[in-house]
């Protein structure tokens, strides 16, 4: 099976990507200037807000100062030859347009890691870092090089980094959504960050579980969380088991988190679609 594959969806079709393709990683080193999206696959070729990703990556080059109109339809037929090609039961995919050739569109599929995915549902640690993102609205690949840059100042035990702003509030992970459990209310910053999908499908199923509170959250109640978890396009629902070095609760995935992370998964299920 090939460990991942990558091509330039244009309008004459799929052309080769001229560089290493062994991982995502790899490729990412080689990927231009632009803006992107990640998310998963599903059962080989099922996946969910398909359309969003792409509203997604519009605004995102829109607000960079990119006008790109997607031939959407075109689009999902190079995603399903890719897919096919690769004959990957779960992967992880990233759509990419850059900046200076918007209509060549960059695809990228591997497999995406199902086991070590479960093995973060155990829980993972999490950090605070004070840094400022210039416009979370914009998921660019210069925001990749920032954020790589700080990684450095921090332990590698730490899993995900969440940035503080110089007020003191907690917005989001540097590759995540970032939540809370406290006071019996789940909270997470309602604006200045970015908009996950993932985000989307839990804002949309914790209302039945517990009531939202979407003001950003203070680092100075760090000691009042119950609960704390993370959300990607791939990763889906994260728990976090220590916060700046403190465990969470008691230490393990918290109830109302594991509540909402099945409330999750049976929300996908019903809404996959075929690409």
């Amino acid at each position: 099976m090939t460990p991942a594959a990558a091509a330039i969806h244009t309008q004459n079709g799929l052309e080769e990507w001229p560089f290493p393709a062994d991982s995502m990683a790899d490729i990412e080193k080689h990927e231009p200037d632009g803006f992107y999206t990640v998310g998963r696959t599903f059962h080989y070729d099922k996946l969910f807000l398909l359309e969003a990703h792409f509203d997604r990556l519009e605004k995102s080059a829109a607000l960079g100062g990119v006008a790109v109109r997607l031939d959407r339809n075109s689009l999902r037929q190079s995603m399903r030859t890719m897919i096919e090609r690769a004959n990957l039961e779960n992967a992880r995919f990233r759509i990419t347009v850059p900046r200076q050739s918007p209509n060549e569109v960059n695809l990228f599929f591997e497999p995406l890691d199902i086991e070590g995915i479960a093995a973060l549902q155990k829980g993972v640690t999490a950090a605070s870092y004070v840094i400022e993102r210039s416009n979370p609205l914009i998921k660019s690949n210069e925001w990749g090089l920032v954020r790589a840059e700080a990684r450095k100042n921090l332990p590698r035990e730490v899993y995900e980094v969440v940035i503080c702003d110089e007020s003191g509030k907690l917005l989001e992970g540097f590759s995540s959504n970032f939540f809370v459990v406290k006071e019996g209310k789940l909270q997470t910053a309602g604006a200045g960050v970015l908009q996950g999908l993932t985000r989307r499908v839990v804002l949309e199923v914790a209302p039945d579980i517990l009531p939202l509170d979407l003001t950003p959250i203070d680092l100075s109640t760090s000691h009042e969380f119950e609960e704390v978890f993370i959300t990607s396009g791939s990763r889906g629902l994260v728990p976090v088991t220590t916060f700046n070095g403190v465990p969470i609760g008691a230490g393990g995935p918290g109830a109302i988190t594991q509540a909402l992370h099945r409330a999750y998964k049976q929300w996908v299920e019903q809404h996959l679609e075929a690409i």
